[in-house]
């Protein structure tokens, strides 16, 4: 039977993800993970981890950062200690962008606007085009970059349609709990709405526990349209059921790119400094992508030309980013 490496629960055979961790099951509790900063969703923790990996010499740091800003001192000892620092799926601002060697993430930006079409073609569809539409959105840790990218996006496509109004916008962290919570105070606030913007799949099956807990309908068959973002495994199975209307695909393939830079650094080739992944999927009603597969980007080390490099992978959680190449 598979578990849970964080919470340790047990799972039944053919489930493959922890839902509420955010991570892949493995068959053992005794699997090595790796060298994995878990930050629980706090930059102080980040910055620590960074600080342990410094300590421990590794080759390459990889960041996936909860905020954009407050690295500059941390990256600063990364560059001074000469280890190479990844940015994944999230990007910084610093003064100098010489304090990390390249970042490589999925356009936010480009998927919030996707959203918004997405709605905005559906409720054509639907016969509900002049229609007064209420929103609220679950967003992410704020100052995130796909908080930030997801929002601005949904935000151009918003401002372009005169009979929806934003209710209000409060983070769920991207924490499963805490977007329960806040959809809790939205239900309870506004009684008309009939759209929630779930910035992260976790957000999405909070915001789905508290509709139930207040005899709500929602999704496909419902009254609120449920929009979510980063088509994990469970949240493809929601919306097969027709739990979630609409599910915009993060880049599922972080892990192979970040393995591919690392490999032509050690060739002592050049790397780009930005590289987006420029192809969002939809997955609406039932487009559910039979087979996909989502593996936990870890640390550890792989061995490229008869040298193990050592690496450290510093996530805000230990978070489900995309198939990953290194081997432990």
């Amino acid at each position: 039977m598979p578990w849970c490496p964080v919470c340790k629960n047990e799972y039944r055979e053919g489930i493959a993800h922890c839902v509420d961790c955010n991570v892949a099951l493995v068959e053992s509790l005794d699997e090595e993970i790796g060298d994995v900063g878990d930050a629980q969703q706090k930059q102080e923790n980040q910055v620590k981890a960074i600080r342990d990996f410094i300590l421990q010499k590794v080759d390459y740091i990889v960041l996936d950062a909860i905020a954009e800003t407050g690295w500059d001192a941390v990256l600063a000892e990364a560059k001074q200690a000469g280890i190479p620092v990844i940015l994944s799926d999230r990007s910084v601002r610093v003064e100098d962008d010489s304090l990390y060697t390249s970042w490589i993430g999925s356009d936010f930006c480009r998927q919030g606007e996707r959203a918004g079409i997405w709605l905005r073609d559906y409720l054509e569809e639907k016969g509900r085009a002049e229609e007064p539409i209420n929103l609220v959105t679950l967003q992410g840790t704020l100052d995130s970059t796909a908080q930030l990218g997801r929002t601005e996006g949904f935000a151009k496509i918003l401002e372009k349609q005169d009979n929806w109004t934003m209710l209000e916008q409060r983070t769920g962290e991207f924490v499963q709990a805490k977007a329960r919570e806040v959809m809790e105070y939205f239900l309870e606030t506004y009684p008309d709405i009939d759209v929630v913007i779930c910035q992260n799949d976790n957000m999405a099956f909070g915001a789905i526990e508290a509709m139930k807990e207040q005899g709500k309908s929602y999704g496909k068959y419902g009254d609120i349209i449920v929009i979510s973002f980063d088509a994990a495994e469970a949240a493809l199975e929601a919306v097969r059921k027709g739990e979630i209307n609409a599910d915009f695909e993060c880049c599922p393939d972080l892990g192979p790119l970040v393995d591919e830079t690392i490999k032509k650094l050690e060739a002592g080739e050049e790397v780009e400094k930005s590289s987006t992944w420029k192809k969002p999927i939809m997955i609406k009603g039932n487009t559910y992508g039979q087979g996909r597969q989502r593996n936990c980007l870890t640390g550890g080390k792989t061995c490229y030309r008869q040298r193990i490099i050592n690496f450290g992978f510093v996530p805000g959680l230990r978070t489900c980013m995309g198939m990953h190449a290194w081997k432990k």
